[in-house]
């Protein structure tokens, strides 16, 4: 129980994990008393890496006083071993009501998430010759939010360019030329 919302009422974060397969997720809940009742804030499903930095928690990023919640989840490329994996965070903080992704908040701070974005993506380039002619997407699709939250847009829009004439994940597609509207 902790007060994540500075509202003076302590609030329950659950955090469950389930086991089994390579692959075990956590679900994470909010449940704060709120006028006379308890209501669930938050919930959300995680994935799971492999260092504590990488596990879903509750944390004060901007220390404004209010929790923000890290939901961390790995993002699985196809052909390459999940160890391999890059970890994305969603950053969700309260507005008010409840808990919203905030990603361009605090990504357009962070360098260390870029950095650590373009090294394994150059990697793929450097350690695997013989992949050099595939489209990691991706990587590309997350290097454009990045840029995009970081306000550098020209070059947002030439990951996300790229996202729409190359990639094969519908998703990434869609949101590429959601953004790129928007730019």
């Amino acid at each position: 129980m902790v007060d994540l919302n500075k509202d003076g009422i302590l609030d329950v974060f659950v955090e469950l994990w389930f086991s089994g397969g390579s692959y075990a997720p956590y679900y994470i809940a909010v449940v704060s008393f709120q006028n006379g009742e308890l209501k669930q804030i938050f919930n959300k499903f995680a994935g799971v890496g492999g260092y504590p930095s990488e596990l879903p928690e509750y944390i004060d990023i901007d220390q404004d006083g209010i929790y923000e919640i890290k939901i961390p989840n790995e993002v699985f490329i196809e052909g390459i071993e999940d160890s391999a994996s890059p970890t994305w965070i969603d950053l969700y903080e309260w507005d008010g009501k409840e808990y919203r992704l905030n990603n361009q908040k605090f990504y357009s701070r962070d360098s260390s998430v870029l950095i650590n974005f373009l090294e394994l993506y150059l990697s793929q380039f450097i350690y695997w010759p013989q992949r050099r002619d595939r489209y990691f997407e991706d990587y590309e699709f997350y290097l454009g939010l990045m840029n995009y939250y970081r306000g550098d847009f020209n070059r947002a829009k030439e990951y996300l360019n790229r996202i729409v004439e190359k990639a094969k994940n519908r998703n990434y597609i869609r949101e590429a030329q959601t953004i790129l509207k928007q730019l």
